[in-house]
């Protein structure tokens, strides 16, 4: 006999039970929409705080951005092993690169002069050492591959577990600020060495000033003491010898405040226009006399229609220093001549040689390059046993310069010797 199962047999479910399964699944629902409520609310929070986290780094970002950009400084990040990972707009003005992708990815050392990366080295193992380390100077190439000074001070930047993850590096060119101190440097060598020739200079003076009172204190004592014992030549020449020494001394003090009042500020310089061959005829009148004594010709070969632009008075002293000089060591009968060319242009400014010549002793070389050094002072004797200083070359130099000119000296012993000095030309 055999059993057949019914596959369409059905299950049969009391309304009871129905309605406590359709209860069931209303409350899972329930507490699924609960969760599901609850994870959203969650997640709205979590996107709301982020949004706001992001607009507050965003915000962050752009306050830096903003501060490194307008920094006068230069802000570059790079890697632990050196290579650029971030350079602000002042790096790039600095070095001389137009984008940030020139530098970004190359090693610091590629903008460092090579003598200088043994130096950045040290210094950053040194900070990674944990020692301080300040501002330090490097000499940096520019795109173009020229040199600039560049100081820099170095920190390492750090991730949240506070490991290094990278090195800032706050930049500044002190070109500037070195060229000034080179400026500084050459101003208290050229103060140094103006003091050490000054103190010499005042050396010399002491003992030229102290020799002729020596002279004159020895010759009037003679003649105070025994002043009857000599017949009326002798006196006379004790009393020759006093006046000789007395117009010399008179002549190196005058000499000596002249040299004095321009630095002292109290010698005005004011270039005016002049006539170069008025002025120098009547500078030389003022020496006749002196010329006459020993039988010299003065000579005045300027051309009367030639205009100089200079401070009178300064100029009146260079001819005067120079024409005595000219008269102190040439023999008797000898010539002086002044004369003058057109000089080359220096920055647009036209400049006249003036030329002061004479046939008379003629100065060695050795000689010809110590007579416009304050230091040296250079005294000879002239053709009458005529003493001085060489101070007043010293003065002709300083006022030569102060009209923007040079002077200088050429010379050959026993055939004369020639001054030359320039002063600017009047066009106008």
């Amino acid at each position: 006999m055999e059993i057949q199962n019914d596959p369409k047999k059905e299950i049969s479910i009391s309304q009871e039970e129905l309605q406590v399964i359709q209860h069931e699944l209303r409350k899972q629902n329930m507490i699924l929409d609960k969760k599901v409520n609850l994870r959203t609310r969650e997640l709205q929070k979590r996107n709301n705080e982020l949004r706001i986290k992001n607009n507050e780094l965003k915000i962050s970002e752009d306050k830096f951005r903003a501060i490194v950009e307008t920094s006068p400084e230069g802000i570059a990040i790079t890697s632990l092993d050196g290579k650029v990972e971030y350079v602000s707009s002042q790096i790039l003005l600095m070095w001389g690169y137009d984008s940030p992708n020139d530098m970004i990815g190359r090693n610091m050392t590629d903008f460092i002069r090579s003598d200088y990366h043994q130096k950045a080295a040290h210094s950053i193992s040194e900070m990674f050492n944990g020692n301080f380390i300040g501002a330090e100077e490097y000499v940096c190439l520019r795109k173009d591959g020229s040199e600039f000074f560049l100081e820099a001070n170095a920190n390492i930047l750090y991730n949240q577990n506070k490991e290094p993850k990278g090195i800032l590096l706050v930049e500044r060119d002190i070109s500037q600020r070195k060229k000034y101190q080179q400026e500084i440097l050459k101003q208290k060598e050229a103060l140094k060495e103006s003091n050490t020739k000054k103190d010499k200079f005042f050396s010399i003076i002491a003992h030229d000033l102290k020799s002729p009172f020596q002279a004159m204190l020895g010759f009037s004592e003679i003649l105070n003491n025994d002043f009857d014992k000599f017949d009326t030549e002798q006196q006379k020449e004790f009393i020759k010898m006093i006046n000789t020494n007395i117009h010399n001394t008179y002549n190196l003090l005058e000499n000596l405040l002249l040299w004095s009042r321009p630095k002292r500020g109290c010698f005005n310089f004011k270039p005016e226009k002049i006539n170069l061959h008025l002025l120098s005829s009547k500078t030389t009148e003022l020496l006749t006399q002196s010329a006459v004594n020993k039988s010299i010709k003065i000579t005045n070969q300027i051309s009367k229609d030639i205009f100089i632009r200079a401070d009178k008075d300064m100029f009146s002293i260079i001819i005067r220093n120079l024409i005595s000089n000219a008269i102190k060591f040439t023999t008797k009968g000898g010539e002086i001549i002044i004369k003058s060319k057109i000089s080359q242009a220096i920055n647009n400014i036209d400049f006249i040689e003036i030329i002061i010549e004479d046939n008379g002793l003629g100065i060695s070389e050795t000689l010809q390059s110590k007579l416009f050094d304050l230091s040296e002072c250079v005294s000879t004797v002239g053709t009458k046993k005529e003493t001085g200083t060489g101070l007043g070359l010293i003065l002709c130099k300083e006022f030569v310069e102060k009209h923007g000119g040079i002077i200088w000296v050429e010379s050959e012993v026993n055939k004369g010797s020639k001054f030359i000095f320039t002063i600017p030309r009047a066009n106008d």
